[in-house]
């Protein structure tokens, strides 16, 4: 090992007048490769529709979900929620779980049954 001596004044001085460390900055750009890849999916599966369809009850929203889980099918559920254009969001999926107040989608994403708005089966043309 190296016993070469340091002066601990030319040290203190780097850090004090030279070395400026940009803190949380450096680690804002890095994302887990699944991280991003999660992102894109549901982007992909989120979609914005002019159409807005009609509110449903809970009870209607829970036959169809519970419907669609037990066939596994995909369905299209359109979320409470708006875009910046006032336009109704949709979520073409599956359901991977369901209990009587949140629904966890395939992409491991949750939703409260009272955010969604109407839930129709998924037709492929």
């Amino acid at each position: 090992m190296n016993e070469q001596q340091f002066d601990q004044r030319l040290v203190d001085q780097f850090f004090k007048y030279d070395y400026h460390d940009r803190g949380m900055m450096k680690w804002q750009g890095f994302y887990l490769s699944d991280h991003t890849v999660a992102i894109a999916k549901q982007e992909k599966q989120t979609k914005h529709v002019v159409k807005v369809k009609p509110q449903q009850t809970v009870i209607e929203i829970k036959k169809n979900l519970v419907r669609a889980f037990e066939k596994q099918q995909s369905v299209i559920i359109q979320l409470n929620e708006l875009d910046q254009e006032l336009r109704p969001l949709e979520i073409q999926t599956t359901i991977k779980q369901l209990d009587d107040e949140i629904v966890e989608l395939d992409l491991g994403s949750e939703i409260s049954i009272d955010a969604i708005r109407n839930v129709s089966q998924f037709n492929v043309v």
